[in-house]
């Protein structure tokens, strides 16, 4: 299996028995050990509710191959796989065969719920639960798909490396950004940014780190970026921010690579997507960092809707009074047809930097995340 590549080039990730075998059985055991499942499984049975799950993951996807091959068959529950997990096909599949659970990616979601086109409310009654993946999913996505009558919409995590992480209870209604909590068979901590061997109190955002059965054997002939993710006894440098609360509930901040450092603040890209996406003439957004008067800021490449009128002043004019002014995008605004996405439906952050380049132009200094690379952005008056 390959690593998204969102930052750089994807990585080949070893998979063996052990891990393999370790993070389906912990995904397993989340939905089997729960109350409420064999009455949901005797109800299948009876074919009064019965459970359908939709594999709507493509088979290069660790979680799709392993739902497909390993979890849901062991769950001994009837799974209808799509060979193309477009949008279209996905709502009809839901609304044809009465899906009633499916794994779904985050980008795939967003754009559904943005559908206005169709009766979404018609295509997904059947549907009791969805868990978004792959990417972050916004807050305003979830409360739509859930006014549709989606029963439970929620967000879950994992990593090529180490398969799915997290995950919620599979019959409580989540009202929050969380991606659940641990799975079994996992450790997790998170750590002082600067001191690696700190563990910093719960609600503080950190590195997170994970111990577990489930890690792959290591990347294919790539002994820098082994060295690189490996801690000390046994932990896993996920390369993700973020923290976990009192009640044991982690959430996901941003890739680290991927946090613009903005006044000396981190900015995370997906927090400024997740408010321009409430726009209703904005499609699809991606952000990235470029150098503004020697320091960095936000800028975002956008997707207008079909006939928008859409102005950069606009734009600026709707997020200011919905974040801190070091989170404007002083970086600038730009459109463009569409966001570039690997197949999992990932933001190619890369891509977007090499178009900043493009657009901006180059001098000396330093550029996050392409060290030797200036951007000279000139900073937006904005308008309260």
């Amino acid at each position: 299996m390959f690593t998204s590549g969102t930052t750089g080039n994807p990585k080949g990730v070893e998979i063996s028995h052990c891990n393999y075998i370790s993070a389906s059985a912990s995904y397993i055991q989340r939905v089997s050990m729960h109350p409420d499942w064999q009455q949901l499984k005797q109800e299948t049975a009876n074919n009064t509710s019965p459970i359908r799950v939709l594999g709507a993951l493509g088979m290069h996807h660790i979680l799709g191959q392993r739902s497909c091959s390993v979890i849901f068959p062991k769950l001994g529950v009837p799974l209808y796989l799509l060979c193309q997990p477009t949008q279209q096909n996905i709502l009809d599949a839901v609304e044809k065969f009465k899906i009633s659970d499916a794994i779904v990616r985050s980008s795939m979601l967003t754009e559904i719920a943005n559908n206005t086109t169709l009766d979404l409310g018609r295509k997904l009654s059947s549907l009791r639960r969805l868990e978004a993946c792959a990417a972050p999913m916004g807050q305003p996505t979830k409360t739509t798909l859930e006014q549709l009558g989606v029963g439970r919409v929620t967000r879950v995590w994992g990593l090529t490396e180490l398969g799915l992480i997290t995950g919620h209870d599979m019959m409580a209604c989540s009202t929050s950004e969380s991606v659940g909590e641990l799975h079994a068979n996992f450790e997790g901590k998170v750590t002082d940014p600067n001191e690696s061997t700190r563990i910093v109190e719960r609600g503080a955002i950190g590195d997170i780190w994970i111990r577990s059965t489930s890690r792959s054997t290591g990347y294919y002939q790539n002994a820098d970026a082994n060295i690189e993710v490996s801690g000390a006894d046994g932990w896993f440098s996920t390369g993700d921010v973020g923290f976990v609360d009192d009640e044991g509930m982690w959430y996901i901040v941003d890739r680290k690579k991927d946090l613009i450092k903005a006044n000396g603040n981190h900015v995370a890209p997906t927090e400024l997507e997740a408010i321009l996406l409430r726009h209703p003439d904005i499609v699809d957004v991606g952000i990235v960092g470029v150098a503004v008067n020697q320091d960095e800021g936000p800028r975002a490449y956008i997707v207008k809707a079909v006939n928008s009128v859409l102005s950069v002043t606009d734009v600026h004019h709707f997020i200011i009074d919905k974040v801190a002014p070091y989170k404007y995008l002083s970086g600038g605004v730009s459109f463009i047809p569409n966001i570039p996405r690997n197949s999992n439906g990932k933001i190619l952050r890369v891509q977007l930097r090499e178009l900043a380049k493009t657009e901006l132009g180059h001098s000396q200094g330093h550029y996050h995340g392409i060290g030797g690379t200036f951007l000279a952005v000139q900073t937006p008056v904005f308008i309260h």
